[in-house]
């Protein structure tokens, strides 16, 4: 089991919390999220995340192996271009095997491997991948700390990119008395009640002290609009 303890922080069970997010992400409600790609590749937003992944890919002068955290029902497999291979992982297996036929399956032109795990726990060789990205993971059902982002850093080759979203806490649509009751709490103690709600929402600051305290030598930080108000982050190593 990997866990961590911090000042202002509950005691990180990486573990337990895979488990609630397997819980969550069901068969029913996998093939569900399967069934909804037809229509959410149609939406404005989705289009953001496809140039933004194709335009990351196309910074490569050399076909490039490709890790996907969380990638659910595969459903950002078909955005990705100049690829040799794409590992995806996912701690649902129902999501795994909806991924086995993505939406837009025939422009996946590339070797696809598809693993069940928690990346928490998972292990790869050292500079495994150019590129590593995850959407709608981390900062919402999952953390970004240190941990998670040392571990990527390790994981991608020179020059390597990680991308990934985080839900900006500041943005959440939220009733009138929740705003007035967390405008008064100390941040750290916002951030408790967050964890014991099942979800690890962030502030844009607290990801940029991640990022800046990290081993990549550069990062840039700009927002996606959907549902929630998204952090992105593209570094490289």
């Amino acid at each position: 089991m990997v866990s961590k303890e911090s000042k202002g922080c509950l005691h990180m069970d990486y573990d337990k919390i895979g488990e609630r997010v397997k819980a969550l992400y069901d068969r029913d409600y996998s093939i569900s999220y399967r069934k909804s790609d037809e229509l959410v590749i149609k939406s404005d937003v989705f289009s953001q995340y496809n140039s933004l992944l194709k335009s990351v890919c196309k910074k490569f002068t050399k076909k490039i192996d490709v890790l996907d955290i969380g990638c659910g029902t595969g459903r950002y497999f078909h955005c990705l271009e100049n690829v040799t291979k794409l590992t995806g992982i996912d701690i649902s297996e129902s999501m795994i095997e909806c991924a086995s036929l993505p939406v837009k399956a025939e422009l996946v032109m590339y070797e696809v491997e598809l693993m069940v795990g928690n990346v928490f726990d998972m292990s790869f060789e050292s500079e495994s991948f150019n590129l590593i990205y995850s959407i709608g993971v981390f900062g919402e059902h999952s953390p970004f700390d240190a941990f998670i982002c040392n571990k990527l850093y390790t994981w991608l080759r020179p020059e390597g990119i990680l991308l990934f979203t985080t839900v900006d806490s500041s943005s959440k649509q939220k009733g009138i008395k929740r705003r007035i009751a967390e405008s008064i709490l100390p941040f750290w103690f916002q951030k408790i009640l967050n964890q014991r709600r099942g979800y690890f929402y962030m502030q844009t600051e607290e990801l940029k002290r991640i990022m800046v305290k990290s081993p990549f030598k550069e990062f840039k930080l700009f927002k996606i609009e959907d549902i929630h108000v998204h952090d992105v982050c593209v570094a490289t190593k």
